[in-house]
């Protein structure tokens, strides 16, 4: 069934969602898809947005992301910058033994908004619902950076990787 950014068929006021439309049958896309055709067959005006729905990788270790990457952020309008933090580097690390993946935050240098985030580790299909937060709600790369978390976790990762994207933010804004 062929749709619109609405979700609207071609057929108005009749919204399909889901592997209907063509796309993979993931669930976390049809989700947000049917979020979006609810909201615009009871009137409002919602467009479809694929940079907030998450990808999940079900492997071992797990990969998880949402948004754009660095090297795609520019064909939509970014100019991307990217903190990295190795799960090795971590406390959890050492005390689970988990030392496979690694946390990517990617964010627009003009605006200082997250507009990316890739996880590659145990647990990633979790955390990358803060990042799903974080793209929807607009926050900026600090909101990331200075969040409150458990110690020693996994999300230390998340929180290491804003503070390296944020550093090099602040360092360009330094230079220029």
């Amino acid at each position: 069934v062929l749709v619109n950014e609405k979700m609207e068929s071609t057929l108005g006021g009749v919204y399909a969602v889901g592997s209907v439309t063509g796309c993979s049958p993931d669930p976390a896309l049809a989700e947000e898809q049917a979020r979006v055709a609810v909201k615009n067959a009871l009137g409002k005006d919602k467009v479809m947005n694929q940079d907030h729905v998450p990808k999940i990788i079900r492997t071992d270790p797990e990969i998880a992301c949402v948004g754009s990457t660095a090297a795609n952020a520019h064909y939509k309008g970014f100019r991307a910058v990217e903190g990295v933090c190795n799960y090795n580097t971590l406390d959890h690390s050492l005390v689970s033994r988990e030392t496979a993946g690694l946390f990517k935050v990617i964010a627009d240098k003009t605006s200082k908004k997250v507009i990316g985030v890739q996880i590659v580790g145990k647990g990633a299909g979790e955390m990358i619902s803060l990042a799903v937060l974080a793209l929807k709600k607009g926050l900026g790369v600090s909101d990331l950076a200075t969040i409150s978390c458990a110690w020693p976790s996994r999300m230390q990762g998340l929180k290491k990787a804003a503070r390296k994207c944020l550093d090099l933010l602040t360092e360009k804004r330094m230079v220029s």
